[in-house]
């Protein structure tokens, strides 16, 4: 991982605070959608895995993001995924 500059950090603890507060499920969509820079959102997700709260495994991580995704329709199960309208 780069290593991250002053504005960078500060974004981290920022967001680590806020991840935190939230339940495991929700992180991963909060991290998502909150933090594009992928060095930052790197760093969150570590803290959050060392500081024992973590994020949920990677099948509630996609089940989680993918019904929270704005434009989701439909329901998701094991076998399907919802259409997503991508924006131009």
């Amino acid at each position: 991982m780069a290593e991250l500059n002053a504005d960078q950090r500060m974004l981290v603890g920022e967001l680590f605070e806020r991840a935190a507060a939230l339940p495991t499920e929700q992180r991963p969509v909060f991290l998502a959608s909150e933090c594009p820079d992928k060095d930052v959102r790197q760093e969150v997700a570590s803290l959050l895995q060392h500081s024992g709260g973590g994020l949920p495994t990677a099948g509630q991580s996609i089940a989680s993001v993918v019904a929270a995704a704005p434009g989701a329709a439909g329901g998701v199960s094991e076998n399907t995924v919802p259409r997503f309208e991508v924006p131009p």
